[in-house]
């Protein structure tokens, strides 16, 4: 179980992160508000702008539609800036989700994300497995915790949920 889990800190923070994006300050300002932020990937070689996992529009919408009042979830990109790269289908790669400093909202997020991994596991093809590679940054007192999970999708909900409750919500 412990072989699809890295967990550390992280040295900087959101600021930094969204330092190497290009965002107006608008967009700034929304992402610094929201209780979660889908992040890109930057540094891609072969792109010179930062990058979307394929399906992260679908899954801002899925966690749009189901966030409950009062917490809200942001893509840091502007629609022109937003590019998405595609990879292997039977490893579900997702956009690293910052989650800000509020019990609530890592709750809500985990368990959004783990009903949206399940609702996928669904339209599998029966004998077809998938893997999920996702990265999750968590808002701690003065630092960022990153849960990095590789492993298989249906493991996604109790492994990362029990890294959390165990280990990291302060």
């Amino acid at each position: 179980m412990d072989d699809y889990i890295t967990i550390s800190k992280v040295e900087s923070g959101l600021d930094h992160i969204l330092s190497g994006l290009i965002l107006d300050s608008k967009i700034t300002e929304t992402v610094h508000s929201a209780s979660a932020v889908i992040l890109p990937w930057v540094g891609r070689p072969e792109h010179s702008a930062p990058v979307f996992q394929s399906g992260t529009r679908e899954l801002y919408r899925y966690l749009q539609r189901n966030i409950p009042e009062g917490l809200n979830v942001e893509v840091a990109s502007s629609e022109e800036g937003y590019e998405e790269l595609t990879e292997h289908a039977d490893l579900w790669v997702f956009p690293a989700i910052f989650i800000a400093q509020n019990p609530t909202a890592v709750t809500v997020i985990l368990n959004l994300l783990s009903n949206y991994i399940y609702d996928r596991i669904k339209t599998l093809l029966p004998g077809r497995k998938a893997e999920v590679k996702i990265e999750i940054l968590l808002a701690q007192k003065n630092s960022l915790v990153s849960i990095k999970y590789k492993g298989p999708a249906e493991s996604f909900e109790k492994i990362v949920q029990d890294t959390v409750s165990k280990n990291l919500i302060e």
